[in-house]
């Protein structure tokens, strides 16, 4: 079973357009990122904690409305030192900006499980345009629960410059493309 089969099977065929909605389980679900340190090597970390939904009414999820909220202060590098760096004022500044946030609509189909999901990833004041592309990994039950599972992988490359994070840091030290790389479970819901 595929999402497409998963709708129609939670909505029963989606005629009624009923909405099908999914939340992330976030405890079996990472959004992980990396970014260049000194042009040769690479750091890492990811988010502990987020909130992601996908709502959509019609088959094949072309009207799909995707949310994602982050709090910057679940940010984890696995160095408490870099951590709270990264959340004073000179790269996230959590204090005055507690949430990175990402709403897309519509999901474009490219070739097989491949789709581009169009949104805007507001991180501090900016807000850019960003086109997600997501990989659908697979459908599943989740046996323990009863409940509709589907996996995706999201991928990003965010120009941090864009959103004022680390200005001052020179490219060498560290790079200025980060690569956002998720896996996310969704739980099937219906609304």
């Amino acid at each position: 079973m595929n999402i497409i089969d998963t709708a129609n099977s939670v909505s029963g065929g989606n005629e009624n357009k009923t909405p099908v909605s999914f939340t992330a389980d976030v405890a079996h679900s990472r959004i992980g990122f990396t970014i260049s340190h000194l042009v040769i090597s690479e750091l890492g970390g990811h988010f502990s904690n987020f909130q992601f939904d996908f709502t959509s009414k019609e088959n094949g999820f072309s009207d799909a409305d995707i949310q994602l909220k982050i709090p910057v202060a679940e940010i984890n590098t696995g160095n408490a030192i870099r951590d709270e760096h990264l959340k004073g004022p000179e790269f996230f500044d959590s204090q005055q900006y507690p949430f990175i946030e990402f709403s897309g609509k519509g999901l474009t189909q490219q070739t097989g499980n491949k789709f581009t999901l169009p949104g805007h990833l507001t991180i501090k004041n900016s807000t850019v345009e960003m086109p997600l592309t997501i990989i659908h990994l697979g459908s599943t039950t989740d046996p323990m629960r009863n409940q509709n599972i589907e996996v995706f992988q999201v991928i990003a490359k965010i120009d941090r410059f864009s959103f004022g994070i680390g200005s001052e840091v020179p490219e060498v030290v560290i790079g200025r493309t980060a690569t956002l790389n998720a896996h996310i479970e969704l739980i099937g819901l219906v609304s």
